[in-house]
C-alpha cells in the first residue's frame, strides 16, 4: 500500500509502539475495499477518522516513519468524496493539516477538533450532504441522510 514509509519532514511525528503499524493496516486495507466496493453505489461517500493523529508516527525502538491512516485514506486509487478528520492535540492536528495539504491538495477535508466530536452531527451541514451518501468511520458504518430520519447504524 502506497505511503507506508515516509521521511522526516520537519513536522511533528508521535512515538508510538510497533502495534500502530498493522492498526493503520487494517483501517487502511478497509478503507480501499470499502471505497473501491462502494465506489458506484453511492452518491457521496464520507470518510471519518475519529483521533486521526499528526499523520506521521515514528515507530519506538526504530528509525522507521510510518504514514497514518488518515493520509492512506486519502491517496486510495478510489479516494473517498469527502473527509472529516477529528483530533484532540493542537499540534498534531496542525502537522496533519500540513501534510494533508502536501499529499492531497484538492481533497475535500474538514478538521474538526476532537473536543467537538459530541457536536460532529452538527457539522454535516459543511459538507452540504446529498439526499443520501454513506459515511465510513474505520470501525463503523453509517448511511446518513440529510433529513437526519433515516441514519441506519
Amino acid at each position: 500500500m502506497a505511503f507506508v514509509d515516509v521521511a522526516d519532514d520537519g513536522l511533528f511525528c508521535p512515538e508510538v509502539g510497533r502495534w500502530t503499524e498493522e492498526k493503520h493496516s487494517l483501517v487502511s486495507l478497509y478503507a480501499k475495499l470499502f471505497s473501491t466496493g462502494m465506489k458506484d453505489k453511492w452518491e457521496e461517500r464520507v470518510y471519518i477518522e475519529l483521533y486521526a493523529g499528526a499523520g506521521h508516527s515514528k515507530l519506538r525502538g526504530s528509525s522507521r516513519r510510518i504514514g497514518g491512516s488518515p493520509l492512506r485514506a486519502l491517496l486510495l486509487e478510489h479516494p473517498f468524496d469527502k473527509y472529516i478528520f477529528c483530533e484532540e492535540g493542537a499540534v498534531e492536528m496542525e502537522a496533519l493539516k500540513v501534510r494533508v495539504s502536501t499529499a492531497a491538495p484538492t481533497a475535500r477535508v474538514a478538521f474538526i477538533p476532537a473536543t467537538a466530536i459530541c457536536g460532529l452531527t452538527k457539522s454535516w451541514g459543511k459538507f452540504r450532504l446529498t439526499d443520501l451518501a454513506i459515511v465510513s468511520f474505520p470501525c463503523a458504518l453509517w448511511i446518513h441522510t440529510t433529513s437526519g430520519s433515516n441514519s441506519r447504524h
